[in-house]
């Protein structure tokens, strides 16, 4: 898990930061883990598309349609919910 997380961090920050391509990033993290024959480049490109899409729609969930940030807020104590 911990993996996954430095290999998408990785990714993104190569993306933004300094211009390097995902695929190229991809291989990078796996020439430096040592990973070449033990996992597909490709199936860490689907696993990080699925993430990426899966923080998107969370993203998308958490705002409304005019952008703003829409915050859950507890019941008043004065209302009974049923």
């Amino acid at each position: 898990m911990e993996m996954r997380a430095e290999l998408y961090e990785f990714l993104l920050e190569n993306k933004f930061k300094n211009g390097i391509m995902f695929k190229r990033s991809i291989e990078l993290f796996v020439e430096h883990y040592n990973m070449e024959g033990t996992v597909k480049e490709d199936s860490l490109m689907r696993a990080f598309k699925r993430w990426r899409k899966a923080m998107k729609d969370n993203e998308n969930t958490n705002t409304s349609k005019k952008g703003a940030v829409r915050f859950w807020t507890a019941p008043h104590k004065n209302k009974s919910y049923i």
